[in-house]
Parts: C-alpha cells; structure tokens; sequence
C-alpha cells in the first residue's frame, strides 16, 4: 500500500525529525546516525501502520553539556547534578548551550521535539546519563512532572532519541 493511504501527519513527522537532526548538528561534533522502520501487518492491508525512528549521536549528551556548563559558571546551583534539573532547563524556551548574538529561536530545539510529539500522538522517548525520558508522556515541562517521566537505564548509552508513530487507515 501507500502512504496516500494512511492518516500520517506527514509534515509534523518530517518537522520533528528534522528539528532532531538540527538539534545535533548544532549541539554535537561528533558523528550521529538515523534509521527509520515501516511495519505493516501485510496480512492485513487495512491494519495500522507503524512508522518507528531511531537517532542517536556520539555527543556527552543533554546532561553532560548543561552539567559541564554549569559546573564551569558562577551559577553552581546544580553542584548535586540532578538530571531531572538538567532536563527542566533544557526544555525551556529562551535556554540554550549555544550562544546566539541574535537570540531568535533560541531554545527552541527541545520545545519543538517535544510539543510535536505529543500533538500527533507520537511516543518520544530519549536516552542520555544512564536515564531514558519519555518526552511525549510529559503534561508540562515542571521539574515534578519530568521526574516522573525519567527512569534510570542502568546502561550508559549515547545520546539518543527513539519515536514511534501509530497510523490508521483511511476510511
């Protein structure tokens, strides 16, 4: 079958994949990979579709680079290292590890990653610092609600974002 055939936010899906891979363009030297996966039940031509991708980069990772900012500035208010905290400021529009002379879109990466996710019902989940988060389980961007949405791993991994998007077919 094709695409035509499915409910697919094809734009939001494509903005969101695109803002990951800008996000560690931006954020990360080293190298990244991408792979992405269609499944369907061929037994099935009107079953859903499952669209499943996979991006991680060989960067230290969100914790790691907020973290070694931090611990190098004057702020030092994070000195315990909580990944929860880390986490709640990179979420925030207008924060950013990245100097900006102009300051547009600032901060803007993990707003839009997330936010997207969730307004297609997409499941995005990200793992850095031996921890997985489940963006899209996220009701708001609150230190409480992000504790409850991040889970120690118990395996250092690379940075990497995993999505998955379920889609219907059209009637």
């Amino acid at each position: 079958n094709t695409f035509e055939n499915y409910n697919i936010p094809k734009f939001e899906l494509l903005s969101i994949i695109k803002e990951v891979f800008k996000n560690s363009a931006d954020h990360t030297d080293n190298i990244a990979s991408f792979a992405i996966d269609i499944r369907q039940n061929r037994c099935n031509p009107q079953s859903a579709i499952e669209i499943s991708f996979t991006f991680l980069d060989l960067g230290k990772g969100i914790y790691k680079n907020i973290y070694d900012i931090l611990a190098a500035s004057s702020i030092g208010r994070i000195g315990h290292g909580s990944l929860t905290e880390v986490y709640h400021m990179a979420m925030q529009r207008g924060f950013s590890t990245k100097s900006s002379k102009t300051k547009i879109n600032l901060g803007l990466g993990m707003d839009v990653i997330t936010r997207g996710s969730k307004s297609i019902g997409m499941h995005l989940s990200v793992y850095d610092a031996q921890s997985r988060g489940v963006l899209s389980g996220l009701k708001e961007v609150t230190h409480s609600e992000i504790r409850k949405h991040f889970f120690d791993s118990k395996n250092q991994v690379v940075f990497c974002y995993y999505g998955k998007l379920t889609c219907g077919a059209k009637l």
